[in-house]
Parts: structure tokens; sequence; C-alpha cells
């Protein structure tokens, strides 16, 4: 899990042990207090993946230098109470040197601001500036301007000045795309796509766009029970009438409700379900595409190879072959 993966890092953690040889780009990951846990934690994957990924390809050392940062560094607690160590946030020594800032900011209980020392909303400001590039890391429900400190909006609006290229969406990106749209930048849509299947199954849901902008959590009893019987029966001739009745729903009103909650339609779900259990059999098994296609709830090899075209820019055959390549490494 990525949490846990991120508890295991330094503050000062290199994802790649070549990386300052290699004039790493370096990216702070700067936390407050009662920052969100998960989001953190999937950017950090990410980056921890494309080091990965990138040195399959390469000679010339990982990409990324990651460091945990906060306004005084030390431990720092998230919403669910979990202390993460990080180093302290100093411009402008080193803050001139990052490539890129993640600014996951939070809700914490108390004011530990000292009266000795400047607000820490200050002193993360300061070292943000110096950043070429910041994006804030909300969680789940929180991604609109109106949600971000003004301090941090400002410096987030300066670098999509000057980066339009990168977040052509703004504030209505998540914290996954923006990794994985930094990832992109930097090393391409090739390498982008390879860690969009090789991440964990919450990354692979914020990947493929399932649930849009929503947690999983923010989901009713009433669309997450409907949404695991699309997963359990996606391998049978199932229509979305067949969930609207097991949620004793209209048709109608169960549509209207899956996409407002989720941000698909039930039908994409249940597509993007039986390709997900595809990949799995490409990657874990030696059966012909076509019986897998079928085994798998779609109308053939045929249908499989259109729709892995469109989603992940490969053919059955190719995803099959770099999977079971990534497995020999």
């Amino acid at each position: 899990m990525a949490g846990a993966r991120l508890q295991q890092l330094p503050p000062d953690a290199t994802l790649g042990a070549n990386a300052g040889r290699h004039r790493a780009k370096k990216i702070g990951v700067v936390v407050c207090d009662g920052f969100a846990l998960l989001p953190v934690g999937a950017v950090v994957e990410i980056l921890h993946l494309a080091n990965r990924v990138h040195a399959g390809t390469s000679t010339d050392g990982s990409p990324y230098d990651v460091r945990l940062l906060s306004a005084s560094g030390g431990v720092v607690r998230s919403a669910s109470s979990i202390g993460l160590q990080t180093a302290r946030a100093e411009p402008p020594s080193h803050a001139d040197a990052f490539h890129a800032v993640f600014v996951a900011t939070g809700d914490p209980v108390g004011n530990h601001a000292d009266a000795t020392h400047e607000p820490p909303h200050a002193a993360l400001s300061r070292f943000v500036g110096f950043a070429a590039k910041v994006f804030a890391i909300a969680d789940g429900e929180s991604h609109d301007d109106t949600a971000r400190p003004a301090w941090l909006s400002a410096h987030v609006a300066r670098t999509l000045a000057e980066h339009d290229g990168l977040e052509r969406t703004g504030h209505a990106t998540s914290p996954v795309e923006l990794a994985l749209a930094l990832v992109e930048s930097d090393l391409g849509a090739a390498v982008a796509q390879d860690i969009g299947r090789r991440a964990s199954q919450p990354l692979r849901w914020h990947f493929c766009s399932l649930a849009g902008k929503r947690s999983v959590a923010a989901l009713s009893q009433q669309i997450q029970r409907a949404a695991h019987w699309l997963e359990t029966n996606a391998t049978r001739a199932i229509s979305t009438d067949d969930a609207a009745k097991f949620a004793s729903m209209s048709n109608r009103n169960f549509q209207r409700r899956f996409k407002a909650e989720t941000g698909v339609t039930p039908s994409e779900y249940l597509q993007q379900t039986r390709i997900e259990l595809c990949c799995k059999m490409l990657a874990d098994t030696r059966l012909p595409v076509d019986k897998i296609a079928r085994r798998c709830g779609l109308r053939g090899g045929a249908q499989l190879s259109k729709l892995l075209r469109r989603r992940l820019n490969t053919t059955p055959t190719d995803y099959r072959a770099q999977m079971q390549a990534s497995l020999k490494r």
C-alpha cells in the first residue's frame, strides 16, 4: 500500500540509489498537520514507480530524488493520527534546486505555531516560492481553489502560468493525475502508461478515470454494493439493468446515481472491470487472447484489442510481453 511505503521513507529519502550522482530532479512532498495520508502516499508511489520503470530502460540513474518536508521538520501527524518523519523546508539553501513541490495542507486540531517563530504558512510560502512547479494535494473531495490556503493558491497559479502544458485542467486535477502528468512531462507518455499498469489498485482506479475525482469512501452504501456486484459478475453476460435490479432502483435512477457518485456510467465501470480482468489473465496465463476476452465477459479478442489500443495504447500481445518482461527483471 502507498501509505505503508510512505511511512518507511526517511525525510530525505532518495527513491533510487544513484539519484544524487546523476543529478536527479528534486521533488518536495510538503505535509502540514492533519494532512490526508492516502493522496500523499499515492504521489510518492507514482514517483517510486517512475524510478523503477526508468531504471529498466536507462543506465543514467533514477530521475527523481524525493524529500519529505514540513515547515518545522520532525514528526507531522496525518488526519488519521499517523506520524510522518520530515525534514525542514528551508529556503533558499536548497529550495531553488527543487524541480517540483507537492503540498498537502491539512486541518490541524490545534495551533502549533510558536509566538517566537514565523507562522508555518509563511515559512512554507517562502520555501515553495523557489520551486519551479507547485501542486496542491487534495484529499479526494476538495479540488477547488476555495479549499486551498490563499498563499498556496498564489504559488499554484504562478507555476500554472509558467507550465501551461502540464496542468491544463488546473484545480480540477487529482493528485494522482498531477503526479502522472509530471512524470509524462519529464519521462514521456510510455513511462506514465507503464506506471498506470504497475500501480496498486487505488492508483489504477484514478489512472483509468474510474470514480472520477471521488474517493471510494465517499460512495453511498447502495452504490458501493452495486459496484461490487458488477465486479463480481463481470465475467457473466450481465447488463446494467441487472445491476439496477440488484440495487432495487429503476434503471434510469441507477444510471443517474452511479454516474453522479463515481464519475462514470455503470457500463463504463463494467467495461473497465473486464479490461482489468483481461490484463491480469494476459500477465498470469498463456491462454489465447480470444479465450481470455470471452472468459472476462467481452465478445472476443477483436473487442479486447480495440479497448486496449484506446485505453492503454497497446495490443494484448504487446501488453503480455511487457508484463512478462517486467517479471523477469
